[in-house]
């Protein structure tokens, strides 16, 4: 798998993550949707540490710069 995400878009992705299990933790969000989000979160968080989103790979995007 080519990698497709840049180091920025990774960081964000994280850092939204961690936001939404903080949320969750501290009973900020606690409905159906807020179980949503983290798990939403999740995959993204999952997607950055692989360095490769589906959906960019499927929609031909990249947040690589070109050399």
């Amino acid at each position: 798998m080519k990698k497709n995400m840049s180091q920025t878009d990774r960081v964000i992705r994280i850092l939204l993550f961690t936001l939404s299990i903080a949320l969750f933790a501290a009973e900020a969000i606690s409905t159906p949707i807020a179980i949503l989000l983290v798990i939403i979160t999740g995959i993204l968080a999952i997607t950055s540490f692989v360095g490769y989103c589906l959906v960019y790979g499927i929609l031909g995007w990249s947040s690589l710069r070109k050399k």
